[in-house]
């Protein structure tokens, strides 16, 4: 809970990272006073037309980039708040009929200070880069954004004005190159307008645009083409008007994607006896497409889709947890489009709904994801071979997988209204052999002034599970039903981030297309976090204290949950933070109340773009959930990644978890993971992951009889070619282990798995 409300700071404040030697500023203040005045926020600039062909090369050494529009990047939002910008930049606009051609002149008094690796695209960019965010309907409520470091990795996603989130599973297909010299560097893009939605028409368009830009040394300075305000939590109502565009078109829009997937898994039965049994070979074609029906409405459809993924799982500890774990979604299918499905976006309601990681197995699927004028629809079904399902409560979850198809099908509308406020529908419904969960819900974030929002969510479900199933999980066996309500205010400033929420989830609410783990209680959530900012001659970028307190009640009116948290940030020179946080908790669980105090830390630091380093740390009071009493915990998670070179990535992190009954230990669980990524080109890399888990328990200390060793494996090898986001070539090989001693593990598993995909756009 914390985290969530901490976020909108911590993540503005880990952005402004101070050093004592900063470079010196590019444009003294005067002159940016000057240009203060002559640049009102929201100024409209004409984009001309280019007069000759572009080679995209990283060079601009064509005539054309002489009469493009052109952008300085004056003003540093962090860690200054436009203060004049440290290193010069000047971007470029032009068009022709078929492409938007950006272009950038990224000035640098030491380019041997330049952050640049070769990394899979859209990976998270920790170095140089310069972005464009477009709003192409100039709405002010959604933009694509496209970054592209100095080697011409890119970087494209969608980012909701609502959340502020960058869906970066947004995939479209460019050009982009980059380009380091001795005065800097050079990115140029050419993004077909095909790759776009926009309004058609025989006038000129208008488009909303911000150019920026990452300059990490220290402090990782961040600038724009537009002064901004922090207190207005409108990004794209502060950006500047593109004019021009006439004539231009975003094309059929119409995309097929043929894939062929193969695969062998072999297994074995039994541990203890017998070798693998080997696998069937499975070829799977299969089928993805989408359809610009019109420049506002896509469809997105798929027959034998291939969903699984190339990407594994960060794992998690799962010894010794009362609720269900949450995996993140990574399936690009039900990831594109995802903030048309989140209610009150942007409010802070954390009632999700709509989970696609439910779907586990799908035969196939389908969406539509439109917007007409203020009006946003989205709709997506899916057939699924299992039915995933949660059974929540007020103390501890349970959730089973039933081998039996169901069908999915979710629909939301939102209307826009204002500048950034929402109000919508939702309705969620899974249908399956004597079992069904059908969700509705109404929802809006109302934008009070320009730092507060008011958003609240009502919702009401009707379920029936199979009787099996519910007289097994202690569920109902006729159908029920049951309602939940958020209400949330919630004020997001320069200094001050604070939030009050109110939920109520009876015993009977289910979501069963979502992610609802605990339903059966009331109460209130709540905090406030003041940040003070420093600069870039001072010990410290930011600082920021918070408290956190939550009182929540079952609905026989006994407490289950009261949380004080008291917390400090620091983030400071070489991109260095601390974090430290004291909590005390009062929780229930199996009828009894236990009173808990625990203490955690984390220090984080980036020396340089080659390294970073992180270190987290737990000790106090933990209820043991196995054995229902109070034990104390300590956890410590160390994490570095490395750069090795341009080429090279290693990534090493380790959790360690001990709980102990009066100094006598109850179990001892670690988790190592690993990875190493070589990139051999932008579009090529091998990468390998390696998932190493033990866990040592004393069965002298345990209510009912356990393992006392458990070690399990998991490595995967991955090579990945991509001619673009939908052309591609995996191939793979991984494998799981498990020991039931300290000494011997046994392969249980391994699989062997081609990927052919090629998209074709008429």
């Amino acid at each position: 809970m914390v985290t969530r409300l901490v976020r909108p700071v911590a993540l503005a404040a880990v952005g402004v990272l101070a050093g004592w030697a900063a470079p010196k500023p590019a444009v003294t203040q005067e002159a940016l006073a000057q240009s203060s005045s002559e640049r009102p926020l929201g100024r409209t600039l004409s984009v001309p037309v280019a007069g000759s062909e572009i080679k995209v090369d990283g060079v601009l050494d064509e005539s054309v980039w002489r009469s493009a529009l052109s952008l300085e990047l004056p003003y540093e939002w962090e860690p200054g708040n436009n203060e004049p910008a440290p290193v010069r930049t000047t971007c470029f606009v032009t068009h022709d009929r078929s492409n938007l051609y950006l272009g950038c002149r990224a000035h640098d008094p030491q380019p041997g200070e330049i952050r640049a690796h070769m990394t899979d695209r859209d990976t998270p960019i920790d170095d140089d880069y310069v972005s464009f965010l477009i709003d192409t309907f100039n709405d002010q409520r959604r933009s694509y954004e496209f970054r592209v470091n100095p080697y011409g990795i890119q970087m494209d996603a969608v980012v909701s004005q609502g959340s502020q989130e960058e869906d970066l599973t947004w995939d479209t297909i460019w050009d982009s190159a980059g380009r380091i010299d001795e005065h800097g560097y050079v990115v140029e893009a050419a993004i077909p307008f095909k790759s776009l939605t926009f309004q058609p028409t025989s006038h000129e368009q208008t488009w909303g645009f911000i150019a920026g830009r990452s300059y990490p040394r220290s402090v990782r300075h961040r600038l724009r083409s537009i002064r901004t305000d922090r207190n207005d939590t409108c990004l794209l109502c502060q950006a500047d008007k593109l004019e021009g565009f006439r004539g231009v078109r975003p094309g059929r829009d119409l995309e097929l994607n043929p894939a062929l997937t193969t695969s062998r898994t072999d297994r074995r039965q039994d541990i203890s006896a017998g070798g693998l049994d080997r696998g069937t070979i499975d070829v799977e074609p299969g089928l993805f497409l989408h359809w610009g029906i019109t420049p506002n409405v896509g469809l997105t459809g798929t027959i034998n889709p291939d969903f699984s993924q190339v990407e594994a799982d960060v794992a998690q500890l799962e010894v010794n947890r009362r609720f269900t774990l949450l995996f993140p979604e990574k399936r690009p299918f039900f990831l594109e489009g995802a903030d048309f499905f989140q209610l009150a976006a942007g409010g802070g309601i954390n009632l999700p709904l709509v989970f696609t990681r439910k779907v586990v197995d799908p035969i196939a699927g389908g969406k539509l994801i439109g917007k007409l004028g203020p009006n946003a629809i989205g709709v997506f079904v899916t057939q699924d071979e299992v039915n995933s399902l949660i059974f929540p409560g007020s103390e501890s979850s349970a959730d089973t997988l039933v081998e039996k198809q169901v069908t999915g099908a979710t629909a939301r509308y939102r209307r826009d209204i204002g500048a950034s406020s929402t109000l919508g529908l939702t309705y969620t419904g899974r249908e399956g052999s004597d079992y069904h969960n059908r969700v509705l819900s109404a929802d809006g974030a109302i934008r009070l002034l320009r730092s507060n929002t008011l958003s609240f969510a009502a919702v009401h479900s009707r379920t029936r599970y199979p009787e099996a199933i519910a007289t097994r999980f202690e569920q109902p066996v006729d159908a029920f039903s049951g309602e939940a309500f958020y209400a949330r205010i919630q004020h997001n400033s320069r200094n001050l981030f604070s939030a009050l929420e109110y939920r109520d989830l009876d015993p009977g609410f289910r979501g069963d297309a979502g992610f609802i783990p605990r339903v059966g209680l009331r109460g209130f959530h709540g905090g406030a976090f003041y940040t003070l900012w420093g600069s870039a001659d001072r010990w410290y970028s930011s600082l920021v204290f918070g408290f956190v307190g939550t009182r929540l009640a079952d609905y026989d009116g006994e407490l289950t949950d009261q949380e004080w948290r008291f917390s400090a940030y620091y983030f400071g020179p070489l991109q260095s933070g601390a974090f430290v946080q004291t909590r005390f908790d009062k929780q229930r669980f199996g009828g009894t109340l236990f009173d808990l105090t625990r203490s955690e830390a984390r220090v984080q630091l980036r020396p340089s773009g080659d390294v970073s380093l992180q270190v987290l740390g737990q000790v106090g009071d933990e209820i043991d959930f196995e054995n229902v009493r109070e034990a104390h915990v300590m956890r410590l998670s160390p994490e570095v990644s490395l750069n090795i070179g341009s080429r090279i990535v290693v990534a090493v992190s380790h959790a360690f978890e001990r709980l102990s009954l009066e100094g006598e230990q109850i179990f001892l669980a670690n988790l190592l993971q690993g990875r190493v990524v070589y990139h051999f080109s932008p579009r090529a890399f091998v990468r390998a992951i390696l998932q190493y888990r033990t866990l040592d328990r004393n069965p002298e200390l345990y209510d009912f009889p356990v393992e006392e060793n458990v070690n399990r494996l998991f490595t995967q090898l991955l090579f990945s070619y991509e001619v673009n986001p939908r052309t591609v070539l995996f191939a793979g090989y991984s494998d799981n282990r498990l020991g039931l001693t300290e000494e011997h593990m046994t392969t249980m598993d391994r699989s062997f798995f081609l990927k052919l995909a090629y998209a074709w756009r008429p």
